[in-house]
C-alpha cells in the first residue's frame, strides 16, 4: 500500500467514525428531550412603551453602583410550571431590587401575612390598603408591618419596619374600592440602595390607552402558589413575573382589570412598564380579584388614586 492509498483510508475512516458520532449525538438529543436549551430568557421581549414622561410623572432613581437590566431573571434562573406564565424573577438589578415582601409579624417575630410592595421613595412603600388595615376594626393593624427588599428564596439582605402608614380606605363600609391602596414610611432609606421605581398616569378608561399598553406590562409579586414543586424554592418567598400581560378594562369605580396571572400574596404588586427611553415606571398597582361582567378577574387602583399620597 503506498502513501496515497494509506492516506485516503486514514481520511476514510476518520470521516466515518465522525458520522457515527455525530449521529448519536443526534440521537441522543432527540431520545433526552432535557438536553435541549431552555426557553430563551424573557429579556428581549421586554417590548417598550412609546410614551415620555412629562413633568406630572415621577421617574425613578437608581443609586449609584446599582445595575439596571430588563431582564427580571438572573443567568440560569428559569422556571415555568405548566400553563402558568409566571416566571422567577430572581434578578437584584433595578428595578427588580425595588420590589419585596411586605409582611405582618406578631410580637415574637413569626410571620402572619404577606403582600407584595415597591418601594417608591427612599423610606416609602407602595402596596394595598388590605394589607395594613384590620379587617375586623376597620383600623391600622396593630401587628408589626416589616419589609424586605428583592427577597429571593426566603432571604433578603435588609429588612426595614413601618413607621407611618397612609392609606386610601378602611373598607368600613364594606362597599368594593378604588381606593385599596397605603403608602408606608419605614425606618431605614432603603431606596438609596435597592432604587426607587416612578410612575406614570394615564387615562385606562381609554381604549386607546388600553391598546397602547397591551401586551406590554409586568406584574411581579409573591404569590402563595408560586413557585410549586420547584427544588430549591419554596412558594411565596421568591417572586413570580409575568411578563408581557395587559390591562383589559376599567369599571366604573375607576378601578382597572388585567390578565396578568397572580394569586394570593401577591396583593400590592406593581405593574411596571419599560419605556422607550428606557425608564422604568408603574403604571397600577394589583389589588385582587374581581367580577367583570360575571367573570373573575384580576383588578387594580390606577396610579390617580394614590400618587397624590406619595408626593406629600
Amino acid at each position: 500500500m503506498n502513501a496515497y492509498q494509506s492516506w485516503f483510508q486514514w481520511i476514510y475512516g476518520t470521516g466515518r467514525w465522525l458520522t457515527i458520532a455525530v449521529l448519536t449525538f443526534s440521537l441522543t438529543i432527540a431520545l433526552n428531550p432535557q438536553v435541549h436549551s431552555q426557553t430563551p430568557e424573557p429579556d428581549s421581549s421586554l417590548i417598550p412603551i412609546a410614551i415620555e414622561l412629562d413633568t406630572d410623572d415621577q421617574p425613578g432613581r437608581v443609586p449609584n453602583g446599582l445595575s439596571t437590566s430588563p431582564s427580571p431573571v438572573a443567568d440560569g434562573e428559569r422556571g415555568v410550571l405548566g400553563s402558568d406564565d409566571r416566571v422567577l424573577m430572581t434578578s437584584a438589578a433595578y428595578p427588580w431590587s425595588a420590589i419585596g415582601r411586605f409582611e405582618q409579624r406578631d410580637p415574637s417575630g413569626d410571620v402572619l401575612s404577606w403582600c407584595t410592595g415597591t418601594l417608591v421613595g427612599r423610606d416609602l412603600v407602595l402596596t394595598n390598603a388590605h394589607c395594613v388595615v384590620d379587617s375586623q376594626t376597620h383600623e391600622l393593624t396593630t401587628d408589626r408591618l416589616v419589609f424586605q427588599p428583592n427577597m429571593i428564596r426566603g432571604q433578603s439582605s435588609d429588612t426595614a419596619t413601618a413607621i407611618a402608614v397612609t392609606y386610601g380606605t378602611n373598607f368600613e363600609d364594606g362597599a368594593e374600592t378604588a381606593d385599596d391602596w397605603a403608602i408606608v414610611r419605614l425606618d431605614e432609606p432603603l431606596g438609596d440602595y435597592y432604587g426607587e421605581v416612578g410612575w406614570l398616569s394615564l387615562p385606562l378608561d381609554q381604549s386607546e390607552i388600553r391598546t397602547l399598553l397591551r401586551n406590554k406590562l409586568h406584574l411581579a409579586g409573591y404569590s402563595g402558589d408560586f413557585p410549586n414543586n420547584l427544588p430549591g424554592y419554596q412558594p411565596g418567598e421568591t417572586p413570580g413575573i409575568h411578563i408581557n400581560c395587559s390591562i383589559t378594562d376599567v369599571d366604573s369605580l375607576g378601578r382597572f382589570f388585567h390578565n396578568c396571572d397572580t394569586n394570593g400574596g401577591a396583593s400590592g404588586s406593581p405593574l411596571i412598564g419599560r419605556l422607550e427611553s428606557g425608564e422604568y415606571v408603574i403604571l397600577g398597582l394589583h389589588a385582587g380579584r374581581g367580577d367583570s361582567n360575571g367573570e373573575m378577574i384580576n383588578y387594580g387602583m390606577p396610579v390617580d388614586r394614590w400618587q397624590d399620597a406619595i408626593r406629600n
